[in-house]
């Protein structure tokens, strides 16, 4: 009897997991944004920063928060509220469906919370940062497997190129969603990782001219160039700065847990096999052409730069 019971257990818990498993694929479907606070965020931004994560955003607000902070003479900071009635853009920064399809909660998924809502989908001017999906997938590991990461993974390395919810199609079926609907609008400006590095003065020039800023102050440009710089971030971070605005949870014995870690362009060639790598490409040729990425890695052949 006990053994039957067991067995019935058994078939019972297979059975909700399943349906379960079933109940998270359904709301992929989900086009909607129901959280009345998400709702809000969106609708009052006045430009929206997509990217996926590990793409250069913390890079990018520090730099921005750099240049905000010093036009309005304050102390440094990356919460937005603190400069709330200083004349600066309202800027929300998101990861949109990458963290949808990550959201474990199904609660959070049925009700969109993550999705940007689709009338600021269609009107709001969106700065997209893209990176290497290569290399986004290495250090999206890393920064997954964080202790109380969240969502985290506890699998290999090997095994999340192909998982449902965090490899390489994924994140590849993501980035092409939003170049289908974006590309075409005249508000949108895409900012690849990687030229970004071999041109940082002149990237960061042309993104605070789209956020609006006719008159840039070269000095202000040149100091928060230098404040961002990778060295001063991981800095930063071992000293518990980001903390405060909920970008770290580094552990200060791992260097591989920093949010500013590795970064090398081309680097997801050091932590993989040979099939692994093959994985990688087969499922980048599916990508969208427009993002300009391809084997051997963009700017492979130049010395290894360093990103967040």
């Amino acid at each position: 009897m006990i053994a039957n019971r067991s067995s019935g257990e058994d078939t019972g818990s297979s059975t909700i997991g399943a349906l379960a498993r079933l109940a998270l694929t359904l709301t992929d479907a989900v086009t909607w944004n129901l959280s009345r606070r998400k709702r809000a965020e969106f609708s009052q931004a006045d430009v929206i920063v997509v990217s996926l994560p590990k793409s250069g955003t913390t890079w990018l607000r520090v730099f921005l928060y750099s240049y905000f902070c010093s036009l309005e003479g304050r102390p440094f900071t990356l919460k937005a509220r603190e400069l709330a009635g200083a004349s600066l853009p309202n800027l929300v920064f998101t990861h949109d469906l990458f963290n949808h399809t990550a959201e474990p909660r199904l609660l959070a998924r049925i009700r969109g919370r993550h999705i940007i809502p689709a009338h600021e989908r269609r009107t709001k001017p969106k700065l997209m940062l893209v990176r290497d999906p290569r290399d986004v997938i290495v250090s999206l590991y890393f920064e997954l497997r964080r202790k109380g990461a969240r969502p985290n993974y506890t699998g290999s390395l090997g095994q999340m190129i192909d998982d449902p919810r965090f490899g390489i199609r994924t994140l590849v079926n993501i980035m092409n969603r939003w170049i289908m609907d974006w590309a075409p609008l005249p508000n949108f400006k895409l900012v690849r990782y990687e030229n970004w590095r071999m041109a940082p003065s002149e990237t960061f020039r042309d993104v605070l001219g789209f956020l609006g800023f006719a008159n840039i102050d070269e000095s202000l440009l040149q100091r928060s160039m230098e404040f961002a710089a990778f060295e001063n971030m991981q800095r930063m971070e071992a000293s518990r700065m980001f903390n405060s605005a909920g970008l770290s949870r580094a552990d200060p014995g791992d260097l591989e847990s920093y949010r500013v870690r590795r970064g090398i362009v081309g680097g997801y060639i050091d932590y993989l096999g040979t099939e692994q790598i093959l994985a990688l490409e087969r499922g980048l040729a599916l990508l969208d052409q427009r993002y300009g990425y391809s084997s051997p890695p963009s700017g492979g052949a130049s010395p290894p730069e360093r990103t967040v």
